[in-house]
């Protein structure tokens, strides 16, 4: 039976949402889940197991937490079904999730895609989509609210937000989504008109679960 260890040690009503959707998923791929916040307990498993896939949920409780998944993954990066060591050959899971949908439904490469957010799923998604031939506009916290909101306006035909606050009231998000996509991945805009990427993520983290399960 293929396996996913979840570690989970900072409950927030996003995660916990992602998680029961993620166990549904699971279920349904015959996939194993053991939910823990033991650190000891889940490096235990995988040094008896080492094709047991492992992914942690973002923000853990602490940076000693976070350290160790970092050593961790780079003593075993095969079972890191997100790459979050930067070992394996995968890339970030929920970037390669958005980069999908967005090349199955934006296929001409003329297509302009606006990405607010240049953390560790910003750049990771900002590569993909320059890689594929798209013209792409990144914004971060330094560029100017009125800038990004008049180019992702007029220029845009896909906008991912990606910001970890929200940038866009609901007047300036409605006025937005008129005429462009938007993918929201956190809370960038204040609209009910946007997509989210859940779906597509957990598509990409079951299918690597299967692939590092076969390993074994």
């Amino acid at each position: 039976m293929n396996e996913l260890i979840v570690y989970y040690d900072n409950p927030n009503k996003w995660s916990d949402m992602y998680l029961k959707w993620l166990q549904k998923d699971c279920d349904e791929n015959d996939i194993k889940v053991t939910v823990t916040d033991d650190f000891r307990m889940m490096t235990w498993k995988v040094i008896n197991n080492p094709h047991i896939a492992v992914l942690p949920l973002f923000p853990v409780k602490d940076s000693i937490t976070e350290n160790g998944f970092k050593i961790f993954f780079k003593d075993f990066p095969q079972v890191d079904v997100d790459n979050i060591g930067h070992a394996n050959k995968y890339s970030d899971a929920t970037a390669e999730g958005i980069f999908n949908y967005i090349k199955d439904n934006f296929k001409h490469r003329s297509n302009c895609i606006g990405v607010v957010g240049r953390g560790k799923v910003g750049m990771a998604l900002i590569d993909m989509l320059i890689g594929y031939g798209y013209t792409v506009l990144e914004f971060n916290s330094a560029t100017p609210k009125e800038l990004s909101y008049q180019l992702i306006k007029r220029a845009c035909d896909v906008v991912v937000g990606l910001s970890s606050k929200p940038v866009y009231d609901s007047n300036e998000s409605n006025v937005i989504s008129e005429n462009t996509t938007i993918i929201d991945a956190s809370s960038t805009f204040d609209t009910k008109d946007k997509l989210k990427c859940g779906k597509w993520t957990r598509e990409v983290v079951i299918n690597r679960i299967k692939e590092i399960n076969k390993r074994a």
